[in-house]
């Protein structure tokens, strides 16, 4: 799943992947991204992502009511083919973008 984030004047967040990613490394990207685990919603699972690549809260329900669920749709290249289930969040917080997963 893909987490877009954009401030509430919609300008896009983008981020610089870290260099030792195993996939698109040292590249911009326009999201957040992760995969839903076993027994996990992907809801619950955006949730996990938010919170450990920018140190975004969304249990908050207050921030929760700026999260929406866009239409899902089949990301398919050479390596992989995945069913993804994008969401955008509006949001105007401060982010804590983690080292391991984020170069800039």
């Amino acid at each position: 799943m893909y987490l877009h984030v954009v401030d509430k004047n919609g300008h896009l967040y983008l981020q610089k992947r870290a260099h030792d990613n195993a996939r698109f490394p040292g590249r911009w990207d326009t999201r957040v991204g992760g995969y839903v685990v076993p027994g996990e919603t992907p809801e619950a699972a955006i949730r996990r992502e938010a919170r450990e690549e920018l140190d975004i809260d969304l249990s908050d329900p207050a921030m929760a009511a700026w999260l929406r669920c866009l239409d899902s749709y089949i990301y398919a290249e050479e390596v992989e083919t995945e069913y993804v289930v994008p969401y955008r969040l509006v949001y105007s917080g401060t982010l804590g973008p983690n080292p391991e997963e984020v170069e800039d």
